[in-house]
């Protein structure tokens, strides 16, 4: 996706096997140099991984996926909803976090991705259960 958004802002409108071996070159080195981070199939501007929650609900359909959206951004959504809600239920943080990221509708194998990155926040201490609610843990910053 990122090999695409740059050859199409470059003019480009195909990005073929040189134009993405070139890309991959490119990240790699960037990488290297310490010019940004690659982490997990995603390219930061640094190590801080300062995240902001963006709302894709005006981005085309067919660049609209849930899976072009950094865990760790989702992972801020999640912490967003719950936070400015002041707890969800369960069941309820998926939807709301998908809304903050831009979509409209919320498909079950988002609901099952966000839901998973939900449970890991709950074990890692960002958000904790009272009950049926999620709210915000004591590791949350």
């Amino acid at each position: 996706e990122a090999a695409r958004r740059i050859a199409n802002a470059a003019g480009v409108q195909r990005v073929g096997s040189r134009i993405q071996e070139a890309f991959n070159r490119a990240w790699r080195s960037g990488s290297r140099s310490k010019k940004f981070v690659y982490r997990d199939g995603f390219l930061w501007a640094d190590e801080s991984f300062n995240l902001v929650v963006r709302d894709r609900s005006e981005v085309p359909a067919q660049f609209k996926r849930l899976d072009y959206i950094a865990p760790e951004e989702i992972k801020a959504a999640i912490e967003q909803s719950v936070g400015e809600s002041f707890g969800l239920i369960q069941d309820e943080v998926a939807t709301s976090a998908c809304r903050l990221l831009g979509f409209a509708r919320v498909s079950e194998d988002m609901r099952i991705a966000v839901e998973k990155l939900r449970d890991v926040m709950i074990n890692e201490g960002r958000l904790a259960l009272q009950g049926e609610t999620v709210i915000r843990g004591a590791e949350s910053s």
